[in-house]
């Protein structure tokens, strides 16, 4: 049922207005909320009353039937441009629903599928894990030229997708953590890093030799990976899988950014289980970030310029910056 479902759901790319698509969809997400809903309690395995797929040898083939799905439809045919011809438009209407339903997809597999996948092959929850990521990618990946070109519906998709890699490694502290919460935690943190490492070094680097102001979309991007980052917490056995040395660390930063660009920052901040090790992955690419801005902002002030691309380094960036600085270290020219 879920795998006609799927080719039904990826059909959304090409006929983005059709109903057979969004008729599949609503089918696919109310299968998946109705037959997890007792596990989302329990987290206990499927019980044998349902009938969506039996415990035994059919199992890993529902799991990866179900990673197919989300594959076709997320990755192949969510957050893309349509493909009409010149006389064909889709209503505005027809859009906020398309964005709805695709909000909801990501909203099950977030929300109920991840909650309950303690079965899952490991591989099979790469396979979901990396779908999200591929989605957040999006649009961050593409060439100056063409983000300007970009549907607005599309950049807004792709952040959706970041907003859920940062939900899925969050964590609450006092609170519990379900296992297969946790085991999913695992596995998207490091892709976490490296995406937000991908978008704050892209930044930098367009910021550095794009002579115009760079496109809105992509200002904001960044602004949300900083407002995410100052705030993220996670679990003490999440932060394991980083296998971070502390002290290695310490050392390779006071070599690489010396004191010309920043102060070291202090281990006594950090124990193996801390809540923010992640942001020592950061620290490198987040003073790259600044430096950037400084520079661009003095080049701002020689040319009088009234439009530049330093102008994304609003109270609201600094503000994050210093909250995350305040917790690894603060590069010294952030304070100048």
């Amino acid at each position: 049922m879920l795998f006609y479902d799927g080719r039904c759901m990826a059909m959304r790319r090409d006929s983005p207005d059709a109903s057979i698509w969004k008729t599949a969809v609503t089918a696919f997400n109310n299968i998946l909320e109705q037959s997890f809903a007792d596990d989302l309690a329990s987290e206990q395995k499927l019980s044998e009353k349902r009938s969506l797929v039996n415990d035994g040898p059919r199992r890993p083939q529902f799991w990866k039937e179900l990673a197919e799905s989300y594959e076709n439809f997320l990755v192949g045919a969510c957050g893309r441009a349509a493909t009409l011809s010149s006389d064909e438009t889709v209503p505005s209407d027809s859009l906020k629903t398309n964005e709805l339903l695709e909000a909801r997809v990501l909203d099950v597999l977030c929300g109920k599928v991840f909650a309950v996948c303690q079965d899952a092959p490991h591989e099979v929850l790469e396979r979901l894990v990396n779908v999200i990521d591929r989605c957040a990618a999006r649009t961050s990946a593409l060439p100056l030229e063409a983000m300007v070109l970009l549907p607005p519906h599309c950049g807004r998709f792709s952040l959706a997708c970041l907003h859920k890699l940062f939900q899925i490694c969050s964590w609450q502290p006092g609170l519990p953590i379900l296992s297969s919460k946790l085991a999913v935690s695992r596995i998207a943190l490091p892709v976490l890093i490296s995406r937000s490492e991908s978008i704050i070094c892209q930044f930098a680097q367009d910021d550095q030799s794009s002579g115009d102001p760079l496109p809105q979309f992509r200002i904001e991007e960044l602004l949300f990976v900083l407002q995410e980052l100052s705030t993220l917490e996670i679990h003490p056995l999440t932060a394991t899988v980083l296998d971070i040395s502390v002290k290695d660390m310490e050392d390779e930063f006071s070599q690489k950014l010396s004191t010309t660009h920043s102060r070291a920052f202090s281990s006594r901040n950090f124990d193996a289980g801390s809540k923010q090790t992640h942001l020592l992955l950061l620290y490198s690419a987040l003073c790259e970030l600044v430096i950037s801005s400084f520079e661009q902002g003095r080049k701002g002030e020689q040319a009088t310029s009234a439009s530049t691309s330093a102008d994304w380094c609003s109270t609201r960036s600094n503000k994050q910056l210093s909250l995350i600085f305040g917790t690894i270290g603060t590069p010294a020219i952030i304070e100048m």
